[in-house]
């Protein structure tokens, strides 16, 4: 085995989701209270059901081509302009299962040993994880105490290094920073100047609060050109089971990266694209009220738990602007964040993940997306009874 497979990190989510399995299947004490991983519980939209049950019942299950069906990538690239106010066609559009390949894929395809990789930290543990793999090196953007990007400071160091590669995420995941219409047009103005590669995050680009704008980096004079935009049903759909994301790439290079990916993948199941195709498409209005809903809902989770957090002692928090995770400071606990959060599973029940499963230690990140708001308080109930015991 090569040292960079065998060094090869991951998404930690999922090994704390196995070690809480382990716990429950035990049977002792009370179940745990998951807040480990990013996905959201919501009544599915029943359109999207209803295409897909017709569409598998119909035998929809053979294979097609890798860049996807054509009515899905069409259904795709209207949302994607209906948000974004761009003018994109369903070329650019390639359908994977989930947004994650088009992060590995373009760390093949741009990326070289010693390269510089301006990314997000705290970050999505696989940005870095694939940069890495690549032996290109990370470069934390430069932030302000609010959390939002340092333009000053990300024009130097654009500057100095020359990075070949710029990975944005807004609504950020872990931290709920948004991204605002002056930040995003700055800093695609030092893109185009300095002909960067912009790998652009936006699979929260639906789950915003408090009536802010979503702005995507693409949506700016010279940009589409340079940026590859990746999203899925994941998040907004509440499907995360689904493995249905895409990802918006320049017409010049989709060719390439449906050969690559095809590779792996080969094509996402026809069923899934043909129950997308219908709730983009015809049912396209029905599902945006279903996912206001949704984001209504998730607002009322997140100031609960802002609420009850703000009595825990020792630590800290912004409120979280987009996406659904609250970003914790510990640092006056007196633990590691891993320690901490084995603490809080093994003793108190609490699923959370650790700061370093973002690349930064301090902080705790707690997902408010798949519990009820009836259930809500018992986490900072949890923490704070985790922290007195100590």
């Amino acid at each position: 085995m090569n040292k960079a497979f065998a060094n090869k990190t991951g998404e930690d989510a999922f090994t704390w989701t196995t070690a809480a399995d382990r716990i429950d299947a035990g049977g002792e004490g009370v179940p745990t209270l998951r807040c480990q991983i990013g996905q959201i519980k919501y009544p599915v939209c029943e359109s999207l059901i209803d295409s897909t049950a017709i569409s598998l019942c119909n035998q929809d299950v053979g294979y097609v081509g890798s860049q996807g069906i054509l009515k899905t990538r069409q259904a795709i690239a209207e949302d994607f302009n209906q948000l974004r106010g761009t003018g994109i066609t369903a070329d650019h559009v390639g359908i994977s299962p989930g947004a994650k390949p088009w992060i590995f894929a373009t760390c093949q395809a741009f990326l070289k040993s010693g390269d510089f990789v301006f990314l997000p930290r705290p970050g999505y543990p696989i940005y870095e994880a694939e940069v890495k793999y690549m032996g290109a090196i990370p470069v934390p953007l430069p932030l302000k105490s609010n959390g939002h990007i340092d333009l000053l400071k990300f024009g130097i160091l654009v500057e100095r290094l020359k990075p070949k590669l710029v990975i944005l995420n807004y609504p950020a995941n872990p931290a709920g920073v948004i991204l605002t219409r002056s930040e995003a047009e700055k800093i695609s103005k030092i893109a185009v100047q300095h002909d960067l590669l912009i790998l652009s995050d936006e699979a929260y680009s639906r789950i915003l609060y408090d009536n802010n704008e979503f702005v995507s980096v693409s949506s700016f004079p010279g940009m589409l050109e340079r940026t590859i935009v990746i999203d899925a049903m994941s998040k907004t759909g509440a499907v995360p089971g689904f493995r249905m994301g895409w990802g918006v790439v320049p017409l010049e290079i989709m060719g390439k990266f449906t050969t690559f990916l095809g590779n792996i993948y080969s094509c996402v199941p026809p069923f899934i694209q043909i129950g997308v195709a219908e709730v983009l498409g015809k049912c396209r209005f029905g599902y945006y009220q279903h996912v206001s809903g949704m984001v209504a809902e998730l607002q009322s989770r997140r100031d609960l738990l802002c609420e009850g957090m703000r009595t825990v002692p020792k630590i800290s928090f912004r409120r979280p602007q987009g996406a659904m995770y609250l970003w914790v400071n510990i640092q006056e606990v007196g633990k590691s964040s891993f320690d901490f959060c084995e603490l809080l599973m093994h003793k108190w029940r609490l699923v959370t993940l650790p700061g370093t499963s973002f690349n930064q230690e301090g902080y705790i990140r707690i997902c408010f997306g798949s519990t009820p708001q009836e259930v809500i308080p018992q986490i900072s109930q949890r923490i704070t009874d985790c922290i007195a015991s100590l």
